[in-house]
């Protein structure tokens, strides 16, 4: 499929991806959350990277537009109440920033978005093999007070357990996952937050924590309001 990773645009936008280098070109639709790397702005499929000759580079500078239907649409900046910019865009915005695809496998071209890492053929002779992790899981509902720090929003249920692994490993007994039925829409979204903390002068001084840790574009949440 035609789809692609991207940190702020809304689920189902469409936007062409036009490498700077040799001006190939392909349309994408949002459908999950990343490349969480800076500097890095889009992370494709398979089928987009095979488009955009991208296989073998992994990564390329292109430039991104945002579409609509009559590939018209020029997106806006919108602003919570809190401050935290959802949508920093404008149409023919050019963002000259690599742009990646991912696979969890040794062929090109099949790809799962979440995993950044360029593909690679095998050597001659040889057989990759696919990466096995084991997690041991803790979970258990918590109540809805405090405040917390939310690191990301994913939509891929694979891409979750490694990013709160990582974070326990930081803030032992501090990781939470926010979890969204959308059930019209058919879409699941996981928010990983760290917290609890009792009032939100101590998660601003979190915050602080957590983006020196390299955690950039984090905001304090009121966990009653999720």
């Amino acid at each position: 499929a035609l789809t692609c990773s991207h940190k702020s645009l809304p689920f189902g936008t469409r936007i062409r991806v036009t490498r700077l280098d040799n001006q190939k070109s392909v349309v994408v639709r949002v459908n999950d959350r990343g490349p969480y790397i800076e500097g890095y702005v889009v992370d494709v499929s398979g089928e987009a990277a095979r488009q955009l000759d991208l296989l073998k580079a992994g990564t390329a500078r292109v430039k991104v537009e945002i579409l609509d239907s009559s590939e018209s649409v020029a997106a806006k900046e919108s602003t919570t109440s809190s401050g935290t910019k959802l949508l920093v865009s404008h149409k023919g915005n050019t963002l000259a920033r690599p742009v990646t695809y991912s696979t969890t496998e040794s062929k090109p071209g099949v790809t799962s978005k979440g995993i950044t890492k360029s593909a690679t053929e095998p050597a001659a002779g040889t057989t990759e093999q696919p990466v096995s992790n084991l997690y041991k899981v803790d979970i258990k509902k918590s109540e809805k007070t405090g405040f917390g720090i939310q690191i990301s929003t994913l939509s891929d249920a694979n891409n979750v357990l490694p990013i709160v692994n990582k974070l326990q490993s930081q803030w032992p007994n501090k990781v939470m996952v926010n979890v969204t039925n959308d059930e019209a829409n058919q879409v699941t979204t996981y928010k990983i937050i760290v917290g609890p903390y009792t009032d939100k002068k101590t998660a601003d001084s979190q915050q602080k924590l957590v983006t020196k840790r390299g955690y950039a574009k984090t905001f304090v949440v009121n966990l009653g309001e999720l």
